[in-house]
């Protein structure tokens, strides 16, 4: 009764899954076509975060220290640590100053590294995990603040995210990206939305002219003001990145509605990835930043590489589960 209770209290929302999924995914072969293809490297640019943060939006309850630390900080941790201990032994380099180096990047959230930069892959992606924590922090300052009226909490949301890009505009890099974290709340904020007017917004998803349309405009905007990329801190035109962004993720995010509806066993795998995302953007990050390739690789046998190296964590993880079912199985038959 108690688990079913759990079941209850905290459902999945596969179309959200199935939108991580992709997102995940997408982003991965941006790191291999994303200066081949510029139109790919423009859409993915303006909304493959901000999946992410509206997710976490759309599942924000309250900020749970405890939680962020365990499935965020200590990842990411981790990883500057491995990678470092990696190209220290790699390049048979021993500097005095290294863990202080990476107790700086552990305070200051901060994943460049001049020695990484130079001899190979830098943890650069790795950026995100402390953005996620920073935006989720704030959000939770501003519920705080504002907890019942959407309206105020909008406005706070958006208050901040002007602070934000005209930080970011000016070239000032907050620690854990804090200032990428304020101009990027309207998206946790559009999350929360979405949750409190699930009715509108999966009518919005159903039409797929209106996605259609979002797309039309989005290439448009983009054609005109230029494209936004928050960890550059590129803001076309002030706010207009708000606007820009929001409409790809949409589309993004009603694709994995069609998708849930229509071809739902390609759903599946989506929804796997979507669940394991952080899995396998981990398994990403090593890859991008322990593996050095030869620039005459073909594109194409790269990009299958890099989405096999990705998917490493979700095989592992199908695995596991067929072996637990298959002992589950052979014990019901005694």
């Amino acid at each position: 009764m108690e688990q079913e209770q759990t079941l209850v209290q905290k459902p999945r929302i596969e179309y959200l899954d199935i939108a991580r999924g992709m997102t995940i995914l997408m982003i991965v072969s941006f790191h291999v076509l994303g200066e081949t293809i510029l139109v790919y490297h423009h859409f993915v640019d303006t909304m493959g975060l901000q999946v992410f943060l509206f997710v976490s939006g759309y599942f924000y309850k309250k900020f749970d220290l405890w939680k962020n630390i365990k499935k965020l900080v200590i990842p990411y941790m981790l990883l500057l640590t491995v990678v470092r201990v990696y190209w220290d032994v790699r390049l048979h380099s021993g500097f005095d100053t290294q863990v202080t180096d990476l107790l700086k990047q552990f305070v200051i959230g901060y994943t460049y590294d001049t020695m990484w930069q130079q001899n190979g892959f830098f943890v650069g992606i790795a950026w995100f995990f402390p953005l996620l924590v920073a935006s989720r922090l704030l959000y939770a300052i501003v519920t705080r603040i504002e907890k019942e009226n959407l309206l105020v909490k909008g406005c706070l949301c958006l208050g901040l995210s002007c602070a934000g890009v005209v930080i970011g505009s000016h070239g000032i890099k907050l620690p854990w990206s804090l200032d990428v974290a304020m101009a990027s709340l309207p998206f946790v904020y559009l999350g929360e939305l979405a949750r409190n007017y699930q009715q509108v917004f999966t009518a919005m998803y159903r039409k797929i002219w209106l996605l259609a349309a979002f797309l039309v405009t989005w290439a448009v905007m983009v054609f005109q003001y230029g494209i936004s990329e928050l960890a550059s801190r590129l803001y076309p035109n002030g706010m207009t990145f708000l606007i820009i962004s929001s409409l790809s993720m949409f589309v993004v995010i009603g694709a994995a509605y069609f998708l849930e509806h229509y071809l739902p066993k390609l759903g599946k795998v989506f929804v796997i990835y979507g669940k394991y995302s952080f899995a396998v953007l981990c398994a990403h990050i090593l890859d991008k930043s322990c593996l050095v390739h030869s620039p005459e690789t073909n594109i194409y046998l790269l990009l299958l590489y890099e989405l096999f190296l990705a998917s490493i964590p979700v095989i592992v993880i199908c695995l596991i589960r067929i072996v637990k079912k298959g002992i589950s199985y052979a014990n019901a038959q005694r």
